[in-house]
Parts: C-alpha cells; sequence; structure tokens
C-alpha cells in the first residue's frame, strides 16, 4: 500500500484525530495547573470561592485556545496541535481574559446566590438561579466559539453570544445537554476521562455550533461593522 493510500485510510484519519485530541487536552490542563492545584489543596466551600474565583482567572487564554483548534480541526480535519493551540493563546490572551473575567464574574456571583438560595429553601428563587446560570454558561461558551472564529469585540462579542441563545436555541439546549452528558462521564470516570474530555467536549460544541457561527457572521457582520 502506497503512502498517498495509507494517509486515506480511516485508521490513519481516526489517530490523527485522536492524537489531537490528546495533545489539545495535555496543553489545556497544564495550562490550567493553578485552578488543579488548588482543587486538591483547598477544600471546596463557601469561604474558598474567592481563591477559586483568581486560580480560574487563568483559564480564559487556554479555553480560547482550545476552542480555536477543535473548531480548526473540524473545519480543516487535521491540525498542528502545539502550534495552533500556542499560537491562539498568545493572539486572543488580553481579549480573552477580559471577556472571560465579565463571564466569571457573573458565574461565580450566580454560584453564591444558588448555594445561599439552597441554604434557605428559597426553591423557586433557586430554579430561578440555576436557570440564569445555565443561560450565561451558555452564552459564555458562545462567546468563546465566536471569538475562536471570528475576530469580535468585547462588547459585540456578549451581544452576540446571546444573539446566539435567542436565535438558535434548539442548539443551545443541545450545547446543554452535551456538557452535562459529559460531566456525567467525567464524574463516573474522572481519571481515564480527565486525558481526553476537555478537547473532545469543545469539539463538540464546536461542530454543534459551527452553522450557527457562520449564519450569525452573514447576518450581522454587514449590520456592525464587525470583522467577523
Amino acid at each position: 500500500m502506497s503512502q498517498k493510500n495509507i494517509i486515506q485510510t480511516p485508521l490513519y484519519k481516526g489517530l490523527q484525530y485522536l492524537y489531537a485530541f490528546l495533545m489539545t487536552n495535555i496543553y489545556f490542563i497544564i495550562s490550567n495547573i493553578l485552578i488543579i492545584l488548588t482543587f486538591f489543596s483547598i477544600p471546596t466551600s463557601f469561604s474558598s470561592i474567592p481563591l477559586y474565583y483568581i486560580a480560574l482567572i487563568p483559564m480564559g487564554p487556554s479555553l480560547i485556545a482550545l476552542f480555536y483548534t477543535m473548531g480548526k480541526l473540524h473545519r480543516e480535519k487535521i491540525i498542528q496541535p502545539t502550534k495552533d493551540f500556542f499560537q491562539s493563546y498568545k493572539k486572543n490572551f488580553f481579549i480573552s481574559i477580559r471577556y472571560w473575567l465579565i463571564q466569571l464574574t457573573v458565574i461565580t456571583i450566580l454560584s453564591v446566590d444558588i448555594v445561599y438560595l439552597i441554604s434557605k429553601g428559597y426553591r423557586i428563587w433557586t430554579i430561578i438561579s440555576i436557570i440564569a446560570w445555565c443561560f450565561i454558561l451558555i452564552a459564555t461558551i458562545n462567546g468563546f466559539a465566536i471569538l475562536a472564529t471570528f475576530e469580535v469585540k468585547v462588547k459585540n462579542l456578549v451581544i452576540f453570544s446571546l444573539l446566539m441563545i435567542k436565535n438558535y436555541f434548539l442548539k443551545a439546549l443541545l450545547s446543554l445537554m452535551t456538557l452535562l452528558s459529559f460531566a456525567i462521564i467525567w464524574y463516573g470516570y474522572p481519571s481515564e476521562a480527565t486525558l481526553g474530555i476537555f478537547s473532545i467536549v469543545v469539539y463538540f460544541l464546536m461542530r454543534t455550533n459551527y452553522s450557527a457561527l457562520f449564519d450569525l457572521k452573514k447576518k450581522y457582520s454587514s449590520e456592525t461593522g464587525e470583522q467577523l
């Protein structure tokens, strides 16, 4: 069998995907060593929330890098994990930090509210807060997906991420279900799943929202003047 034929075999392509998932996942874990060390050294409690908040701040650039590499893998079917991950990490560092700080702050506040409301037994307000938490989580995912695909200012990034939920509500629900499904898998098999689960989750999220992203580009780039 010639080298060209070997490259075109399903086995070879599968190994390429496996390599891409594994390497980008490793880089994502290394980039988030601060929150990992915090998780294993500081017990999760109400009083430790500020420490976890600080430890999560560096996750922004690594999230955008992971979304970028997985989006490129879906579009082009092949990537250079090391080059693509760290180029995106460096290029989008400051804008991803600004956007992530906004979203992380809102998610943290809502998380504190949920814990407080549960402790007080306010069921209705707890349900409302959980729905709001899920809404912000999906908006955050949309924002990183947009930022990983186009050049957008932070103020418009927040607007576009919310518009994606409004215009593509079923895709938003599918993204949420994807997160919940992989969270269950990770909870059941944490050691094995950690090796590749982050990159695989983001790959599915980018694949789910692929058409919505480019519909968004066609609909709003001319209206806003963004380089979308």
